[in-house]
């Protein structure tokens, strides 16, 4: 026997007013502050660690390029002035 369509409109209602409770708590604790604060340190140390590989694989892609003999192209260079 199917429901009436009361009972889904109670039950969307309920949902939707212990969603609104959860959100609540979670402002009233403090939890998006820490939330946000948690995934900037994370995100500037996943680009420190990033900058820190990209810096390696250049180095190693210079060495490469000096064991043959070559002069690395100046993108790869630590000497230019962006680097």
């Amino acid at each position: 026997m199917p429901h009436p369509r009361s009972f889904y409109l109670k039950l969307g209602a309920a949902c939707f007013v212990l969603g609104g409770c959860m959100e609540l708590f979670m402002i009233n604790t403090g939890f998006y502050n820490i939330v946000t604060q948690t995934e900037a340190e994370r995100w500037e140390q996943t680009r420190e660690e990033r900058e820190e590989r990209a810096r390696q694989f250049r180095a190693s892609v210079v060495e490469q390029y000096r064991r043959r003999g070559l002069e690395p192209p100046a993108a790869l260079r630590s000497d230019r002035p962006d680097a």
